[in-house]
């Protein structure tokens, strides 16, 4: 498989691409904040119309599910491998599976944006990285305000 490049991308594949990013960083703040099964609550409601966010809602159940990251790493580049996924969809699997055992280990939001972000590439980085730091804010003060488990579908309403 050729190298694929974000730059590369269209618009509206750059827009997605970012929304799957905030959706990882809105999901891994939820995580730190009331533990991994509270995502359960998100994954019953996300919608999957796409073969990338089909993807995000299955490995991320894994994950709520209990398998172990290396079970998780294994069934996720499975899928990828075997897939008949375009750039695109590849880099975007690809940028799913390392949020998800991001999410899954506890790692702080502001690495999982800088692993996110990496995926972009350097010159594309910056903008990306401003972005998700915007919503990790926005995310962090909801937080901190009687959260009822319902961000991602709230911010996807608006």
């Amino acid at each position: 498989m050729d190298f694929v490049k974000y730059s590369n991308f269209s618009e509206d594949q750059k827009t997605e691409f970012l929304e799957l990013a905030k959706v990882l960083v809105s999901w891994s703040e939820k995580a730190r904040f009331e533990g991994i099964l509270a995502l359960e609550e998100d994954l019953a409601v996300f919608k999957t119309e796409t073969k990338v966010r089909l993807f995000l809602k299955k490995t991320m159940m894994l994950v709520t599910d209990g398998f172990d990251s290396v079970a998780v790493r294994q069934i996720g580049e499975r899928y990828i491998q075997h897939d008949n996924a375009d750039g695109f969809e590849r880099l975007a699997f690809e940028m799913i599976l390392e949020g998800v055992l991001s999410i899954q280990s506890g790692d702080n939001p502001f690495i999982m944006i800088e692993v996110l972000a990496s995926f972009t590439g350097i010159f594309e980085s910056a903008k990306f990285i401003e972005e998700l730091h915007k919503l990790e804010a926005e995310v962090r003060g909801y937080f901190g305000e009687n959260h009822n488990g319902s961000f991602i579908e709230e911010k996807n309403e608006q």
